[in-house]
């Protein structure tokens, strides 16, 4: 078994030299205006000033022309926006092109500094195939390490926590500030997750190493591809779904459906005649079972499909018809539901 695991050793080596290059650091410049009470000839007043705050995070360079994804958190509300790429010490400046602040994800882009400059660019791998017991690798800049690789395995598929719809991977790599955005790769070397968050205990100490979080890269890639066309519309229901069981989780069981949580009101959902806890037993003529794959069955749709929905009322099976409509044209995603939003689109 030894000579076995010497070549494990090798190829994760090699999987590190080659993924790396596409791995950059992000320093984000924040600027605010604060208020002090000074003395001045011997009376308090208050004066303002303005301060900077930095910030740091990781990203992945996703195209040879220098397009760059990270979280949205890491540069959100930053004036200037730094990337150091790999094997260089002085930064660039980057531009934020565009963002889905819904998925907390921020597309960059950084110009080259010599004509017919080339970016090492990272591949998106396939999510859907990623299983728990995965092996996998999160790269990035933990408190301002730059180059920084840990390993771990997929420990869960479909983690979902309290203030987000975001089904996300949870992985064992340890995950630190300044791990946002960086890439978490697969053995192949292609971007299975967008690293994101950590969960956090009571015993933070003690409780918060070992379970991070990802955005899938099939959310992240298809995100991408709209950002960068800039003709394909953010998709809008106005539906908010959980799986039932709500925590099936905590019972080591899987989820058998999906529940109707939250109807927007004059939403394409409202109009197709939802109601609050239907149980979603199909989308054009695909069984659901969890969110997750409510999530997939959506993702193939576009603005103006009409979709099938089969639901189950009580002891009633009917068939409900929505249109898909633009999430910027169609009524404010602010408008109330009639329940908190939980896993909406």
């Amino acid at each position: 078994q030894l000579p076995v695991s010497a070549m494990l050793n090798e190829e994760r080596a090699h999987i590190v030299e080659r993924v790396m290059p596409g791995v950059v650091s992000i320093h984000v410049e924040r600027q605010r205006v604060v208020k002090e009470t000074v003395l001045r000839a011997g009376t308090p007043r208050e004066e303002e000033h303005t301060v900077t705050e930095p910030g740091v995070g990781s990203g992945a360079v996703i195209s040879k022309e220098g397009h760059i994804v990270t979280n949205w958190h890491v540069v959100e509300g930053g004036q200037n926006i730094l990337v150091t790429l790999f094997g260089e010490e002085s930064s660039r400046r980057a531009s934020l092109l565009d963002k889905d602040d819904q998925l907390d994800i921020a597309l960059l882009k950084v110009e080259p500094r010599r004509p017919g400059e080339e970016f090492a660019a990272l591949r998106f791998g396939d999510s859907d195939k990623v299983k728990p017991g995965h092996m996998v690798l999160a790269m990035g800049s933990p408190f301002n390490l730059r180059e920084t690789i840990t390993d771990g395995i997929i420990s869960h598929r479909e983690r979902r926590v309290s203030d987000t719809y975001t089904a996300y991977l949870q992985t064992t790599c340890t995950i630190n500030p300044g791990n946002s955005g960086g890439p978490l790769v697969n053995l192949e070397g292609d971007i299975v997750g967008l690293v994101t968050r950590k969960l956090l205990g009571p015993e933070v100490a003690a409780s918060s190493e070992g379970y991070g979080l990802a955005i899938p890269s099939n959310d992240v890639a298809d995100a991408i591809d709209r950002l960068r066309s800039r003709d394909r519309p953010r998709l809008y229901l106005g539906l908010t779904v959980v799986d039932w069981p709500e925590h099936f989780w905590q019972t080591q069981k899987t989820p058998e459906a999906v529940v109707v949580k939250g109807v927007t009101r004059l939403s394409p959902a409202e109009r197709a005649g939802f109601q609050l806890n239907d149980i979603i037993e199909s989308v054009n003529a695909t069984r659901i079972q969890s969110t997750g794959e409510y999530t997939r069955a959506i993702r193939q749709l576009k603005v103006g499909d009409t979709i099938n929905f089969v639901i189950r009322r009580g002891g009633e099976v009917k068939t409900l018809k929505p249109v898909m409509a633009d999430f910027d044209k169609a009524v404010p995603p602010a408008a109330e539901a009639k329940t908190a939003t939980v896993h909406g689109i």
